[in-house]
């Protein structure tokens, strides 16, 4: 092998690692936030999740956490008082936090 081709070899190996360097492992999808890492290691949500995810959408104090079983499925009834005073039952997904 001559100098001449080694050199050559190394460049198109270095150019092939920056490429592979330049795109993103993420490329066109959203970063994972960390509830989705949580939810990829666990199957399903505790109450206290639920009744985050559910103030977080809907607002209020949550009043209460019902764990059920639907169709095989956990899913979490959770009550809240809104600030209108109105009461709302929202239904939260316990694989999913959905």
């Amino acid at each position: 092998m001559t100098f001449r081709t080694i050199t050559r070899s190394c460049i198109g190996m270095v150019t092939a690692l920056i490429m592979l360097c330049a795109v993103p492992s993420h490329a066109g999808k959203a970063y994972p936030s960390h509830h989705d890492l949580w939810l990829a290691q666990n199957n399903v949500i505790s109450e206290g999740q639920a009744a985050a995810i559910a103030k977080q959408r809907h607002g209020g104090k949550v009043l209460s956490v019902q764990k059920q079983n639907q169709n095989g499925k956990t899913i979490y009834k959770v009550k809240l008082l809104q600030d209108s005073g109105r009461v709302k039952i929202v239904t939260i997904n316990g694989n999913r936090g959905g």
